[in-house]
């Protein structure tokens, strides 16, 4: 007796051409693909040095809306004196509170170089990380390497281009799961058979 074909998967994991892609991307290669918008209203001490270390950095003062990070798949976003056009008395905290309403698939990351009262943390936990502005470069080059390991851009350029968002970290990692947790038993069911 066979069984159905939809028992059996007709592609390996190797064939899936993004994930090929990603694990033969160097983080050099990462890095120059990934554009990373930094919103401080201040200079960016880190900002030449994650330049000179093949970082792709656009710095903006503030932003207008929220639609002016809608290209940019990492955002590192000050606290004190950003989104002051947005009209919160939260500053950047309530920038990163709307990003992740629009855009929850971004990853930011919050930093500031002030203590702030408990108000604030709603909004800064909902960063996907939170560190101080003063951290070392090698801290931030770390820091920034996770989080544009973590995001993998697929763009639809249709109409006026839709942006897919793809955590192929996190997809791969589900698919080996699969594979080894539901394939591999199924595999060995069906061979005793």
């Amino acid at each position: 007796m066979g069984f159905p074909s939809f028992f059996f998967i007709k592609y390996k994991l190797s064939d899936l051409v993004e994930v090929t892609a990603l694990q033969n991307m160097t983080i050099a290669e990462l890095r120059n693909k990934v554009e990373i918008l930094v919103i401080d209203d201040q200079d960016f001490a880190a900002e030449e040095y994650l330049i000179k270390n093949g970082f792709r950095i656009v710095h903006k003062r503030d932003i207008d809306n929220i639609r002016d990070v809608s290209a940019y798949a990492v955002v590192l976003c000050d606290i004190r004196g950003v989104g002051k056009n947005l009209g919160s008395t939260k500053e950047g905290a309530f920038v990163i509170k709307e990003i992740k309403a629009h855009y929850p698939a971004k990853q930011v990351i919050a930093y500031t170089g002030s203590s702030y009262d408990p108000a604030y943390n709603e909004y800064m936990n909902l960063a996907d990380a939170v560190i101080s502005k003063g951290i070392s470069i090698e801290d931030w080059t770390a820091l920034v390497d996770e989080q544009i390991q973590k995001q993998w851009i697929l763009s639809i350029n249709g109409n006026d281009s839709a942006n897919i968002y793809l955590n192929a970290a996190s997809a791969l990692h589900m698919l080996q799961n699969w594979k080894i947790n539901m394939l591999e038993p199924l595999k060995q069911k069906i061979s005793r058979i």
